[in-house]
Parts: C-alpha cells; sequence; structure tokens
C-alpha cells in the first residue's frame, strides 16, 4: 500500500476527496472558522500515511510551481 501511496495520482485523488468531503458538509460551512473546522475534521479522517504522504509532497509541488511561474503541474 505504501508504493501506491507515493504515486502522485494519490496525491491527487486523495485532494479531491478531501474537498469534495469539504464541499459535503452538512450544513455547508459560513464562516471561514467554520471551514476550518470542517477542514480539520476531514483532514483527521484520513490515515496517517496519507497525510504523511501530502505533507511530505508539498516542497516538491511548491518548486515546481515556481518553476512554472504558477502554470500547470502534474500533480
Amino acid at each position: 500500500m505504501a508504493s501506491s501511496i507515493s504515486r502522485p495520482e494519490s496525491n491527487r485523488t486523495s485532494l479531491g476527496l478531501s474537498w469534495q468531503r469539504v464541499a459535503a458538509l452538512n450544513p455547508p460551512p459560513r464562516s471561514l472558522h467554520e471551514l476550518k473546522q470542517g477542514l480539520l475534521c476531514v483532514w483527521s479522517s484520513f490515515p496517517i500515511p496519507v497525510s504523511d504522504n501530502l505533507i511530505n509532497s508539498m516542497g516538491n509541488r511548491c518548486r515546481q510551481c515556481i518553476q512554472v511561474r504558477g502554470g500547470h503541474i502534474p500533480y
């Protein structure tokens, strides 16, 4: 499972699922505080290896964004 978690597609899928879960919050967040609480709830539901991999991939994502000057990156 660890090898499948490290793939960029898995990162994209995990991030997509997190936004889908936030969008599905009922009632929807009406303030920045409620959005923050919803995001914390969603993130805490991820298995630790998935969260760790997403966090560890951020440096590479930022470097790629800088290289393409904010354009599209393959994540």
